[in-house]
């Protein structure tokens, strides 16, 4: 090694992980993030992850199940060690490389004669690219934020997988309610029709009566096989919910719905920048384009790489760590031809950052508008749910008021028979009133991005 190759090498150094194609993010992020919501949250604030707020050990037992033992979940959690490892990979790239060789062997310099060589040789070989316009640091960091959004990705399949376990826990404990329900309606219509047949026989009572009566029994009867499909169906989707086998017997403790917490606080449209993940995992699939953008750039222009090498070599093994050889190189390679690929590729690069900001903004443009979808049908539902308690109410007068004149002949079984069909079938769709409100409390929730560190919905990585 001669000086003049010392000083080249060392005039270099310092241009090493120069990084002079950096991405500049598009002022279009924002675009669609407006300034308030078209109606407001609550001011409740939660401490814990949001079903907390339910304060039921029983949908806690249910989330920490789910967590270890849902097959999508554990299908993020792969991909996520995927990324890890990617990352790692690319990583290792901005490192020197150091590879070592061994050998040894016998000889016979003349094979006229007998006499053996023995031969013994080691070697160090290193190298390394100087990151003159960050290339290496460019393809470096789009594989740590393609981990970042595999990592926002499992989280926000984390918390879809919360709402939607709290949605069918809810669901069957309404639809068990919905069976107890029907059950009761016809076991209160079959006993009127027993007792119109003996108004029938002491002549009180017409046969059309009958008829009529009996027909409301078998429309209530009618509709118990189908709630009672619905009810193993949501059963059904618990189990894979939760990781389990098809088919395993499901047992909820909870017979009534629980009280509904109190409207979360709801923030502003900014807030879920940070909130929702699957924001986050669009923003960072953005910047890792924008640093696949800068690397392919960087592809366009010369690379030098640093390389050395230590060789050592003799006949007597006991000497062969006193003989050592060393060589240091660098080399300059400027691409000159290359049909344009190199410029094809920016070009590819790019618009694959186009499609990943198109994607960004229309993940927020969707989550501020499921905020307000949410917090609308939060709203209306509870205003139908109001109307629906007083209207049963009304119709429950009404049915007593219609029997009773029927009772004094002042008007026939059909009054009474509308009355009786227009309040059960109320109370059946109050059943289902009061189930939308809940899920849209759950909706609400989700489209805030939790309303509490996300972090705390991440499971461990199996």
């Amino acid at each position: 090694m001669t000086p003049r190759n010392f000083i080249m090498i060392a005039a270099l150094l310092p241009l090493a992980g120069c990084t002079m194609l950096k991405p500049d993010h598009d002022g279009a992020l924002n675009a669609y993030v407006a300034e308030t919501y078209s109606r407001q949250g609550g001011d409740a604030a939660g401490e814990g992850p949001w079903w907390k707020s339910f304060n039921s050990p029983e949908l806690d037992r249910l989330m920490d199940e789910a967590f270890s033992g849902n097959l999508s979940l554990a299908k993020y959690a792969a991909r996520l060690r995927q990324q890890q490892a990617l990352a790692a990979k690319a990583g290792a790239s901005g490192i020197p490389t150091l590879s070592g060789t061994g050998s040894a062997g016998t000889t016979r310099p003349d094979i006229t004669e007998s006499r053996k060589v023995d031969a013994y040789a080691l070697g160090l070989s290193a190298s390394y690219e100087l990151d003159l316009w960050g290339r290496v640091a460019s393809t470096a960091q789009t594989a740590a934020l393609s981990r970042e959004a595999s990592r926002f990705d499992l989280q926000s399949a984390t918390l879809s997988l919360s709402a939607n376990i709290a949605d069918t826990w809810l669901a069957i404990i309404a639809q068990e309610s919905k069976l107890d329900l029907l059950r009761g309606q016809l076991d209160a219509n079959t006993k009127t029709l027993e007792l119109l047949q003996l108004r029938q026989r002491n002549a009180i009572s017409t046969q059309l009566d009958v008829l009529q009566q009996k027909q409301v029994v078998e429309s209530t009867k009618a509709l118990i096989p189908a709630a009672e499909l619905q009810l193993e169906l949501l059963k059904s989707q618990l189990n894979v919910l939760l990781g389990r086998i098809p088919g395993a017997p499901v047992e909820l403790s909870t017979k009534t719905l629980p009280a509904l917490p109190d409207l979360p606080f709801s923030g502003i449209p900014a807030d879920l920048l940070i909130k929702r993940p699957d924001i986050q995992a669009g923003l960072a699939r953005l910047e890792s384009k924008e640093y696949a953008v800068a690397a392919a750039r960087a592809d366009q222009l010369p690379t030098l790489t640093l390389s050395g090498s230590l060789s050592a070599s003799d006949s007597d093994l006991g000497n062969l760590l006193d003989n050592w050889a060393g060589n240091l190189a660098a080399g300059l390679v400027a691409p000159l031809i290359d049909g344009g690929r190199r410029r094809s590729e920016v070009a590819y690069q790019q618009a694959l950052t186009d499609e990943a900001l198109a994607a960004y903004q229309s993940t927020v443009l969707t989550a501020i508008t499921e905020v307000n979808d949410a917090l609308a049908t939060e709203q209306k539902t509870a205003e139908q749910l109001a109307i629906e308690e007083q209207q049963q109410q009304t119709l429950s007068s009404q049915l007593s008021e219609a029997d009773l004149r029927y009772r004094k002949g002042l008007n026939t079984y059909l009054t009474v028979l509308n009355a009786l069909s227009a309040k059960q079938s109320l109370e059946r769709s109050l059943i289902t009133t009061r189930i939308n409100y809940y899920t849209a409390r759950i909706e609400l929730y989700r489209a805030l991005g939790g309303d509490w560190n996300i972090n705390l919905l991440e499971p461990a990585s199996k």
